[in-house]
């Protein structure tokens, strides 16, 4: 590649931000500039001349640049934004519902909430993804929250188990940002099957169970269906799975506290 077609390449570069879209366009762009050079080269202007002309006739980098990246900007996906906001304010429904001390929960959750907000917000400037490869760290990771909680609970609030970490107690609720990150991956995914599917949601569900918060199964099977509804699942399928999971959460509860 010659100094003057990797100078001009390389200002339209600049101009996008879309990290993923600059070597696709870098690659268009050259492919359009050679064809362009040895169509003028066939009709008698040497090679040089015909790479500049060719160059010139694309315009100025910097605007072509602005232009390209207005195209390949990329999109905010504001019905994912829309149901974690939703899925914060539900989460404030324990506190209705529950003797507490209001002002003393509502003040943390306020700041937990706050800290959510935060990391979900610095992880839109990130290639999602690079996420996807992280997708069963969340998940898991939501898995040994709940497992903690189960086995080795340092006290109870109204007969649900918390962490205590120093001042701060960790509770069920806080798993389901685990979990929103993780199959928001996991569903984009071709590799995750129906049957395999229908496991991962039913062991959460199983461990919000265990730990009598029947607010965050709420919680947790609203996320799914949204996610799943707002993804390329049809339907008739993601009607199914919701049946299959509204059985799989009667039949729990009935073999745990039924019997």
């Amino acid at each position: 590649m010659s100094d003057k077609k990797y100078d001009f390449l390389d200002q339209v570069k600049e101009q996008i931000k879309a990290i993923e879209a600059k070597e696709m366009i870098s690659h268009e762009l050259n492919h359009h500039i050679n064809n362009e050079k040895k169509r003028l080269f066939l009709t008698g202007i040497e090679k040089e001349e015909a790479e500049r002309i060719a160059i010139k006739q694309m315009g100025s980098p910097v605007q072509l640049g602005q232009r390209l990246n207005k195209l390949h900007r990329p999109k905010t996906d504001w019905w994912l934004i829309s149901l974690l906001v939703v899925t914060i304010g539900l989460s404030f429904l324990p506190l209705m519902f529950r003797n507490l001390d209001l002002n003393y929960y509502f003040e943390r959750k306020i700041i937990f909430s706050i800290i959510s907000v935060m990391i979900i917000t610095g992880l839109m400037f990130l290639d999602y993804r690079k996420l996807y490869k992280w997708r069963w760290f969340f998940y898991l990771m939501g898995l040994f929250v709940l497992t903690l909680l189960v086995l080795f609970p340092t006290t109870y609030t109204n007969g649900v188990p918390v962490l205590r970490v120093g001042p701060y107690g960790i509770d069920s609720t806080q798993t389901l940002l685990l979990f929103y990150v993780g199959f928001s991956a996991l569903i984009i995914s071709s590799k995750v099957s129906y049957s395999k599917f229908l496991l991962l949601c039913t062991v959460p569900i199983y461990f919000f169970l265990v730990v009598l918060d029947l607010n965050s199964i709420f919680v947790f099977s609203a996320m799914t269906v949204a996610l799943l509804w707002f993804s390329d699942v049809s339907k008739k399928k993601l009607l199914s799975l919701a049946l299959s999971s509204l059985a799989v959460i009667i039949l729990l509860g009935y073999l745990m506290w039924g019997i």
